[in-house]
């Protein structure tokens, strides 16, 4: 059964990955009338889902895409580049 009426177990569009520069991405897609958009939160400790992700140090999200596919990889680069420039050090809005 779906928790919080939103996760599709075995949905490949929602995903925990990592560690990715030693931080996980809790990561899914969400469609509206423009395409495809994903969504992304930063954890420091690996979440066990991507709804359960209260730990979560920073969201991000781009889109619109025209397959979910596109949209996650799309969320998991620009989650990589906000982690990259945090260790770094330097100011990025995105």
């Amino acid at each position: 059964m779906p928790r919080h009426g939103l996760a599709t177990p075995g949905d490949p569009h929602e995903k925990v990955i990592g560690p990715v520069l030693g931080y996980y991405i809790a990561c899914y897609t969400v469609r509206n009338a423009d395409g495809f958009y994903g969504y992304a939160k930063l954890c420091a400790d690996r979440p066990p889902d991507v709804w359960d992700a209260p730990q979560a140090m920073e969201k991000v999200t781009c889109g619109p895409y025209p397959h979910p596919e596109r949209a996650l990889v799309g969320v998991v680069s620009r989650a990589r580049t906000t982690l990259e420039h945090r260790l770094n050090g330097t100011l990025w809005w995105g």
